[in-house]
């Protein structure tokens, strides 16, 4: 996970709520996701990263381990093959669609009729966005450039 996700009361919470008598051990990767925005999905660098931060809990006992970034399932090969065949890889997505879909269905919010056409926004620079769009099959899509805060 990244730093401000492993330190976030959200995950204190969901251990507390969830994590039973099951040992969870949470591991910063600062820097994999600049590889991942970078588009350095197979680099040596990101290889490295991935390494130092996988192996640690392989050796622990490690059995299941879940993707605690949204950036991650880019390289999920990567995290897979550093984790081995007897370590399941989870990727969260999948069910937080889930339950945002049920929470906007719940609220009446959830949008009918065709789906639209993505909008990319980004707060950094649009070129590298672009670029990394490119990377990902999607080279065609407008970005926008956003600034969060003052």
């Amino acid at each position: 996970a990244t730093q401000r996700t492993v330190d976030s009361a959200q995950l204190a919470r969901l251990r507390t709520l969830y994590g039973g008598d099951v040992e969870i051990l949470a591991q910063p990767a600062p820097g994999l996701v600049e590889c991942i925005e970078a588009g350095d999905f197979t680099a040596p660098h990101t290889r490295a990263l991935v390494a130092a931060y996988v192996r640690p809990l392989i050796d622990a006992g490690a059995d299941v381990l879940v993707l605690g970034c949204t950036h991650y399932p880019l390289i999920r090969d990567l995290i897979e093959a550093e984790a081995g065949p007897a370590c399941a890889v989870i990727d969260p997505a999948p069910a937080v669609a889930r339950e945002l879909r049920r929470r906007l269905t719940a609220d009446a919010l959830l949008a009918d009729g065709p789906a639209r056409a993505p909008r990319v926004y980004t707060t950094g620079p649009v070129p590298a966005m672009q670029a990394l769009l490119a990377l990902l099959g999607e080279p065609d899509q407008e970005t926008t450039r956003v600034t969060i805060g003052g």
